[in-house]
């Protein structure tokens, strides 16, 4: 005879092995925004399956899971029972009793396991109908607190929520069926309590039931997931309430009746109308950003580059012509070449997203973790899970590759997965939800970092226009997110116009940039966020810099003064010492681009004084580059002052001096930044700073007193020196060349006038013979 094993027998699990590891991979995987389904008749073997599940995620994790704090454990248990409907709430309680009332803790949770649910068929059909128009709750709370949710149901509460709650369903982002013999439906008085709760852990005790006046205000309550957690819980630490047609449990709601519990099973119309409002508006903690920008990657705004030295100007009295001023320019990032790609594009807000996995990514990201995304992602669609559910599964793995991204990881490779990923996301995401919204705005910046890997300008216009059509898509949503989202989207818009103003159309894209920061400045006043404030101000002033560039040059340039003067004030030089070093800079250059048009000696002494408080900052220790940026800066506004002093020799060599002093110090330092970072280029010509060094020495050598000669034939000897070392420099420069054959002509020149023949011979024969047909003819 054979011996027949009974289902619900230990032995069972053996058979259930599969779905169990399958369901404790996807929980391992620590996915966000997860409503998992498992489904077991067995009341027995549902509760041994969820305390060995609770088991071995806690046991494996030591306490906690990788997006957990240090005291919290992976998983967390919650049972239903009359007093304690709504599983979301409980969530919520639970939160709220472990102090996690701060939006850094709260994205660190656990996964909550919801079970009971089968013991509702022994209660009344209200309090059946009270439960499932709860489960409306975890939409809000898997939006809001980004938690993993596990429910335990046996089939005919599966089917109960999939013809009821349809909304819940299309959340879910797995369905794991467990095999077991269904449970008998004793009612709970016939078998007594001990009975009823054997082999299960008892639920935590929450808090007593409300006073009628907090149960009628819980009706009309819209539940804020992250305002709850820091605010006053006694409305939301107890059952919620039916309306007032619905308190007495005797009362008959018309529907059909489930044939399997007798319990009157509600029409779809009669579950909204126990639903309490969720406020659409809500905060929420907002992604984080890729490092290189200012937003905080915490965000990663696009850091505007500070403006490049200009160049000094020859001296007007002498035979050399004119230098030109180097106008400050933001250059796009010379990218390394890579393979062509076929571009991806926004996708549209209301699209039909493709239901196919991504390619697997290539083997050059040794990364497991994406190669076991990717997989999750292809089971998903065989199992033909709904729109939302691969759609946030595309959504988590194009975070993770953005996380890898802002973590230094910039491999084309990567950043092209990341966006596979979010434009297969993004069509099936809600418009105007929060997940939406962070979604755009990181297809943004990805495609603003994709920009710097484009060899091709035409390429980099491309990717920067769709940029822009990623972030307007948020802005022009008629729901427009949270204040900081604003700030952050406008902010991130003003940089990509001012990088896309250096290939195309500078004057029209340069005034959209100026528009998107002044939007931004909106969200962010200096009163209550000050360092983003300054950040602005200082983009802002480089952006009207530029403007000056273009047209309407005393207007703009007033208008970057105001700017950079405006962030000063906010930012503290004990607190971001470079940063209140830079934009004083920037003042400097702000001051010195305007005395060329009015006020100068008022203006240039302006220009001085900035320069100077940068360079307090900005030392030869602490940052070589910068501090040989901000005295080349220097040296060319002493030069301009000097102009200003011909009728004072005197005062005009001391200027001079202060000049030839502020030069030779930016050579030291560029030349010690050289030393520590050779493939990190400097914000300025460093060959210019020697014709500039040159120069001035040429001027002190013709100024000087003729009892100097010493100390003359010294600054002729040092200018020639930097001449010939600018030489080595401009070599493939026509324009430039021909100014420095103008500059060691004058040297020769003075070298007769002071040395004699000798002396001028003396420097002939040091001079490169390819120049000598141009230099001679002119002597």
């Amino acid at each position: 005879m054979t011996a027949v094993i009974p289902l619900n027998s230990r032995t069972i699990l053996g058979l259930n092995q599969e779905a169990y590891q399958q369901l404790r991979l996807a929980l391992s995987l620590n996915l966000r925004r997860q409503l998992l389904i498992a489904v077991c008749d067995d009341a027995a073997l549902q509760n041994e399956l969820a305390t060995r599940l609770e088991a071995d995620l806690n046991g494996s994790a030591n306490g906690t899971s990788e997006d957990n704090g240090p005291n919290l454990p992976a998983v967390v248990n919650l049972w239903l029972d009359r007093q304690n409907l709504d599983l979301a709430r409980q969530a919520v309680l639970w939160c709220k009793q472990q102090g996690l009332t701060h939006p850094s803790l709260v994205k660190s949770l656990p996964t909550f396991q919801m079970l009971g649910i089968d013991q509702l068929t022994r209660y009344s059909p209200a309090l059946q109908n009270r439960f499932l128009a709860s489960l409306t709750h975890l939409e809000p709370l898997l939006s809001r607190l980004e938690v993993r949710l596990v429910l335990w149901v046996s089939r005919p509460w599966l089917r109960k929520i999939r013809q009821s709650v349809p909304q819940v369903w299309q959340l879910r982002n797995g369905l794991f069926e467990f095999a077991g013999d269904p449970t008998p439906l004793y009612p709970v008085e016939a078998i007594g309590p001990a009975v009823a709760n054997k082999s299960r852990p008892q639920p935590p005790v929450l808090a007593p039931a409300p006073t009628p006046a907090q149960a009628d205000a819980l009706e009309t309550q819209a539940i804020d997931f992250w305002t709850v957690l820091t605010e006053d819980l006694s409305a939301l630490e107890a059952p919620s309430a039916p309306p007032a047609s619905q308190r007495n449990e005797t009362v008959s709601v018309t529907g059909s009746t489930d044939a399997l519990t007798g319990a009157v099973q509600p029409p779809p119309a009669a579950i909204p109308s126990l639903l309490i409002p969720f406020a659409q508006n809500s905060a929420r903690s907002e992604p984080k950003t890729p490092k290189s920008e200012v937003l905080e990657f915490e965000t990663l705004e696009l850091k505007i580059p500070e403006p490049s030295a200009p160049e000094p100007k020859a001296p007007k009295s002498e035979v050399l012509d004119p230098a030109t001023l180097e106008q400050a320019t933001l250059k796009p990032v010379t990218p390394k070449p890579v393979t062509p790609r076929t571009p991806a594009a926004v996708p549209p807000p209301n699209g039909a997203a493709s239901p196919l996995a991504p390619p697997a990514p290539d083997p050059v990201i040794p990364d497991a973790h994406l190669l076991a995304l990717w997989q999750h992602i292809q089971s998903l669609a065989q199992q033909q899970a709904g729109p939302l559910t691969l759609a946030r599964a595309y959504l988590f793995l194009g975070q993770t590759c953005r996380d890898r991204i802002e973590a230094g990881n910039h491999h084309p490779d990567l950043i092209d997965l990341a966006l596979e990923a979010y434009t297969r996301a993004l069509p099936n995401l809600k418009p105007g939800s929060p997940e939406w919204g962070d979604g755009l705005n990181d297809l943004g910046s990805l495609y603003w970092l994709r920009s710097h890997r484009e060899p091709h300008p035409e390429g980099i216009i491309h990717w920067l226009q769709q940029s822009i059509q990623a972030y307007r898509a948020v802005l022009g949503y008629p729901q427009p997110p949270s204040e900081e989202g604003l700030a952050r989207l406008h902010s991130n818009l003003g940089t990509v116009y001012s990088l896309l103003a250096n290939l195309q159309d500078p004057t029209q894209n340069l005034e959209q940039s100026a528009r998107a920061y002044h939007r931004a400045l909106q969200y962010r006043p200096a009163d209550t966020f000050p360092t983003e404030y300054a950040v602005l101000q200082n983009s802002l002033g480089a952006i009207h810099w530029r403007l000056a560039q273009q047209s309407d040059t005393r207007n703009h340039l007033h208008r970057a003064i105001t700017a950079y003067s405006e962030a000063l004030r906010y930012r503290s030089p004990q607190a971001s010492p470079q940063e209140y070093a830079m934009i004083q800079n920037n003042l400097g250059i702000a001051y010195w681009s305007l005395a060329q048009h009015e006020r100068p000696v008022f203006l240039l002494g302006q220009a001085v004084a900035a320069y100077r408080s940068a360079l307090a900052y900005r030392t030869l220790s602490t940052d070589p580059a910068g501090c040989a940026a901000t005295h080349n800066n220097l040296g060319t506004a002493y030069w301009d002052l000097a102009q200003h002093q011909d009728k004072h020799p005197e005062g005009q060599r001391t200027l001079w001096q202060q000049a030839l002093s502020a030069y030779e110090t930016a050579l030291t330092a560029a030349q010690r930044a050289l030393g520590e970072a050779p493939d990190t280029p400097l914000s300025f010509d460093l060959w210019a700073t020697f014709h500039s060094a040159g120069v001035v020495h040429d001027q002190l050598a013709q100024h000087l007193p003729e009892a100097h000669f010493d100390l003359r034939a010294k600054h002729l000897d040092q200018a020639l020196l930097h001449y010939l070392t600018a030489l080595d420099g401009w070599r493939a420069l026509p324009d430039r060349l021909d100014l420095l054959t103008n500059a060691l002509i004058h040297n020769i020149r003075l070298q007769f006038q002071i040395r004699g023949v000798e002396g001028q011979n003396a420097v002939l024969s040091r001079i490169p013979a390819e120049l000598l047909p141009d230099i001679l003819p002119q002597l």
